[in-house]
């Protein structure tokens, strides 16, 4: 083999390496993209996490209402302004 020949197979190797560390590193599906992708799923996991907790404490005042007459009474109260029959409602002007 010729020294020019044996240069270029060393550039073509530079070449190559170079651009599998550009792929590996920066490409669509690179290593920053990897990590970028795992916050999102992190991100995503503690909301899920919040919404799911929100929905079992929804779960349970549902529970609460369809069960407990007194609850039905205390939310149509403070909510709707209910006034049950024999009671004297008062309004109180500033």
């Amino acid at each position: 083999m010729s020294l020019v020949n044996i240069k270029a197979s060393y550039v073509l190797l530079a070449m190559t390496l170079l651009y599998l560390q550009y792929v590996l590193w920066f490409d669509r599906d690179g290593l920053f993209d990897l990590w970028t992708v795992k916050k999102q799923l992190i991100t995503q996991e503690i909301i899920n996490g919040k919404l799911v907790q929100q929905n079992l404490a929804l779960s349970q005042q549902v529970s609460n209402l369809r069960n407990n007459a007194e609850v039905i009474s205390s939310v149509a109260r403070t909510k709707l302004g209910m006034i049950q029959q024999g009671e004297v409602f008062y309004q109180v002007l500033s």
